[in-house]
C-alpha cells in the first residue's frame, strides 16, 4: 500500500516539475529514485519555464537596445562628416555648420 503511495506522490511531484525547467520526468525520477518529497523539493528548487523565457527574452532585448544606440551613435557622427563636407565644399556657411552640429549633438 505505501507502495501506491509512494508512486502517486512522485507523480505529483512530476507534475510540479511539468511547469519548471526539470520537466515532468526528471522530477518524477528522483521522485521515485529518493522520495516524493525531495523531489518536490528538487521540483519547487527548479526555476519556472516562464521565468527562463522571460530572461531569454530580456538579454535579447537589451542586446537590441545596444545596437540601436551604437548605431544612433554612429549615424550622428555620419551627419556631422556629412555636414563638415558641405562645409568643405561651400554649400553651407560655418554658422549654418555650427547650428546643425548642435542639434546632431543635442539629440
Amino acid at each position: 500500500m505505501w507502495i501506491l503511495g509512494w508512486i502517486v506522490f512522485s507523480i505529483v511531484a512530476g507534475f510540479v516539475g511539468s511547469g519548471r525547467k526539470i520537466g515532468f520526468g526528471w522530477a518524477f525520477f528522483w521522485s521515485l529514485l529518493l522520495s516524493p518529497l525531495i523531489g518536490l523539493i528538487i521540483a519547487f528548487a527548479s526555476d519556472k519555464k516562464s521565468d527562463v523565457e522571460l530572461r531569454a527574452v530580456q538579454e535579447k532585448q537589451a542586446e537590441a537596445i545596444q545596437v540601436i544606440k551604437e548605431n544612433s551613435k554612429k549615424s550622428v557622427t555620419d551627419q556631422i562628416k556629412e555636414a563638415k563636407d558641405l562645409l568643405d565644399s561651400g554649400t553651407i556657411t560655418e554658422e549654418e555648420f555650427d547650428n546643425l552640429k548642435k542639434k546632431l549633438l543635442n539629440s
